[in-house]
């Protein structure tokens, strides 16, 4: 297992604990099964520190992205616009507690740091769902070693 996989299965593990909403690693076609969260593999730049180094650091920028439900429908309790209210703040605690993803006290290895971003706000996604997106972005150093001949 590669580590861009393995960074997406702690984010994973991480939204579980999100109360209410359904954490899935990949995207589902089931909207209806909303509020439902979901880790989007995004950009990476790298960095090669200097010849030699036999590292380099890595960031990618992975987007939250979190449908909450209808608009139109509301949800059992409350509407779209508030159980919105409550994930950002869920989504913002799990995260800013856990510089390098941390699960159960412990970092993911080769993670440097993870930085939520600011997030879109609420906004209508697929027709008639209420989405919220935040962008985190997961920095790594990886070691690599250096083919001097083939």
């Amino acid at each position: 297992m590669g580590l861009t996989q393995n960074v997406g299965d702690r984010i994973h593990l991480i939204n579980q604990k999100l109360s209410g909403v359904l954490a899935c690693r990949y995207w589902i076609a089931e909207l209806e099964r909303a509020p439902l969260i979901v880790p989007l593999v995004g950009p990476e730049t790298k960095a090669i520190q200097t010849a030699g180094a036999e590292q380099f650091s890595a960031e990618r920028i992975w987007t939250l992205f979190c449908v909450v439900g209808t608009w139109t429908h509301g949800l059992p309790s409350k509407s779209a616009s508030a159980a919105a209210e409550d994930i950002i703040d869920q989504i913002t605690e799990s995260y800013m507690t856990r510089p390098r993803l941390e699960y159960n006290g412990a970092p993911l290895n080769w993670v440097e740091r993870a930085e939520l971003g600011s997030d879109d706000g609420i906004f209508q996604y697929a027709d008639d769902y209420a989405a919220l997106r935040f962008p985190l972005t997961v920095t790594t150093r990886r070691s690599v070693t250096y083919n001097s001949s083939d």
